[in-house]
């Protein structure tokens, strides 16, 4: 059973290197510790949860440390990697669209790298993106462009 669940990881941190996700460095690490199992707080009948935030939005961020009391239900492990898998996918598909539509504002000279400053919010009109595993900053000069990049990241009602 641990073959079979390392074997299955490997995939999807090979697919989260191909969508560039991960760079291969960043991935070798991830398989090194490989033994780990994801575990999530239950959050059902919680008001506000929308399931983990690990990866959200088009603007790939960092990880956090967890925080909080231990006395917290967490989900079991199935689910728990079920979770992980979910968010993993959507990291990697939302990674490719974010990547081919930066391509296109380049092409159409409404957007161009620029040097990012890492640990910091970007400014209005600036996008961090994962090219190749690396945070990228991206300035897109055009504001309606900028406002369709970044609906995605914004709350409901807001």
């Amino acid at each position: 059973m641990v073959e079979q669940y390392q074997a299955w990881n490997s995939y999807l941190v090979q697919f989260l290197v191909d969508t560039g996700v991960l760079n291969e460095k960043t991935a070798e690490i991830w398989l090194a510790n490989s033994d780990y199992i994801p575990f999530y707080r239950d959050m059902e009948g919680q008001e506000g949860f929308k399931g983990p935030k690990i990866f959200q939005g088009l603007q790939i961020t960092p990880f956090k440390e967890a925080k909080g009391s231990e006395t917290l239900d967490i989900v079991d492990p199935i689910t728990g990697i079920t979770n992980n898998l979910r968010a993993a996918i959507n990291a990697g598909m939302k990674n490719v669209a974010s990547n081919r539509v930066m391509r296109n504002l380049i092409i159409m000279g409404v957007a161009k790298q620029v040097k990012g400053t890492p640990g910091f919010t970007p400014p209005i009109g600036h996008v961090r993106i994962k090219v190749n595993g690396e945070t990228k900053t991206f300035k897109v000069d055009d504001p309606d462009y900028f406002n369709a990049f970044t609906i995605q990241n914004r709350k409901h009602g807001s």
